[in-house]
């Protein structure tokens, strides 16, 4: 790990993430893609494309105003006594820009994975509140049809285009709520 004195701007934050991807923690499934050949196109986006996932990613750690810690594998972020890493994910061959955001509390298995830094950025804010009931809202999908028995979850809007997977009760509640908070923030702007 390595002080955080050049992770106080987000062209410093973005450039430690593009210099610290990681690979092989992406999504599991292709939802998108699955979405898209049931006939389901998404009617919104949340308005960063995946060239700019990076720095939609720096520019939200940044806003969180918490010291942090560059690691091999992404950045550190402690947010209620609890140690977080971020990490953006580039899995497919080529030269094309990270298709997935991370979050994982440090001790255990990554806790959410997607491709909107809106919704991991919302995640992180929602760790200093205990978990809020499961959003029951018509355009957020919780689970994924034949894969019910997995140990990831679908968390997402094909109507929005965000997709995700959470590990356990506790984040996929999480995952919902922070995509309701990412969506309706779009919705706004």
């Amino acid at each position: 790990m390595t002080a955080s004195g050049e992770l106080n701007t987000s062209a410093g934050i973005a450039s430690w993430i593009a210099s610290h991807l990681t690979e092989g923690e992406g999504m599991r499934r292709p939802y998108k893609r699955k979405w898209e050949n049931g006939g389901c196109i998404p009617a919104h986006t949340l308005g960063t494309r995946p060239s700019e996932r990076v720095a939609a990613l720096a520019g939200g750690l940044a806003s969180l105003g918490r010291p942090l810690v560059g690691a091999d594998n992404g950045i550190i972020v402690e947010i209620a006594d609890r140690l977080v890493r971020v990490s953006a994910d580039q899995s497919e061959p080529g030269d094309r820009p990270p298709q997935a955001c991370l979050m994982q509390i440090l001790g255990g298995p990554v806790n959410y994975v997607g491709n909107s830094p809106e919704v991991i950025i919302e995640l992180l804010r929602g760790l200093r509140q205990p978990p809020s009931p499961r959003v029951d809202v018509d355009f957020i999908q919780i689970g994924f049809p034949g894969h019910e028995q997995d140990e990831l979850t679908y968390v997402g809007s094909w109507e929005w285009n965000v997709h995700g997977e959470a590990r356990g009760t506790e984040f996929v509640d999480r995952a919902a709520a922070a995509t309701l908070v990412a969506i309706e923030t779009a919705r706004k702007d």
